[in-house]
């Protein structure tokens, strides 16, 4: 175990991000564990794109028709878009998906306020001026998809993990050539579950050389964190945090009650050679 961070917070509201035009760099840098941003956006919409995805679920609303993949069964978990770190057989529809997903996920949200339209240059905002976008993708046209919805239902949960350790994962293969090794993640809530389904970040920060894939997470032997300190960081729906999520350990608790957990995360890094920033789910 490396030398135990001390863990930092910094909450703003979406109304006074102008005032901190590198809170995101900081979180980038290791400055800063995690930055939590309030109301990016309004109760209504949230509510109303809650209500999209419930539908989804019985094959209906505006995300009616949209790949729905799982975590693995134990976590309870979903996904509406497909997430990178699962993907075992290739990406050719991975890629195919991609644009007929982020015009279903823009209508998800406010008309202009999209995810690429509203939260990439809002983070772009807080990160002195870096452009955010999704990565390209091998092919020219194809770009990697920039987040993933994911549903936790009663008794979900994700085990402690970093993030870094996706980088072991072949569907990485070309990413890691575009981005620099440390990731980082911003998650956007839609709603909040009854109790439970809280991130938790740790200030344990996870050595290279003990690094396992997040399919492991729950089997694999983990570090005691029963004596670490940890920031909880519950989200009102249309909150977002951006976490230092590449090496701090962290966790989901588990969902309690019969209300699905629903957010928008999607992995960052620095791209290589570049003053910009790439996203994906």
């Amino acid at each position: 175990m490396n030398a135990s961070p001390k863990l930092e917070l910094l909450e703003i509201s979406a109304s006074d991000a102008t005032h901190y035009p590198n809170a995101v760099t900081k979180v980038r840098n290791g400055d800063l564990t995690a930055l939590v941003v309030r109301g990016v956006y309004d109760a209504v919409a949230m509510a109303w794109a809650t209500e999209q995805l419930e539908l989804a679920d019985s094959g209906r609303g505006v995300m009616a028709g949209v790949r729905r993949t799982t975590f693995p069964e134990k976590f309870n978990g979903w996904f509406y878009g497909q997430n990178l770190n699962l993907l075992t057989d290739g990406l050719d529809e991975y890629f195919n998906e991609g644009p007929s997903y982020l015009k279903r996920l823009d209508a998800l949200l406010p008309r202009g306020e999209g995810f690429t339209e509203r939260l990439l240059p809002l983070l772009s905002s807080l990160d002195e001026g870096r452009p955010y976008s999704a990565p390209p993708g091998p092919r020219q046209g194809k770009n990697y998809q920039v987040t993933t919805i994911r549903g936790h239902g009663c008794k979900g949960y994700i085990p402690p993990h970093c993030d870094n350790e996706q980088a072991h994962n072949p569907s990485y293969e070309h990413l890691l050539t575009l981005v620099r090794d440390d990731l980082f993640s911003v998650v956007l809530a839609f709603n909040r579950p009854q109790s439970g389904g809280v991130l938790e970040v740790y200030d344990y920060v996870v050595p290279a050389c003990a690094r396992v894939p997040i399919a492991l997470a729950s089997t694999v032997l983990r570090p005691d964190l029963s004596r670490a300190c940890s920031l909880l960081l519950p989200l009102s729906p249309g909150d977002i945090v951006v976490v230092d999520s590449g090496r701090h350990y962290h966790r989901v608790t588990p969902v309690e009650g019969i209300r699905t957990r629903w957010t928008a995360c999607s992995f960052m890094a620095h791209a290589i050679n570049r003053r910009a920033v790439y996203c994906w789910g």
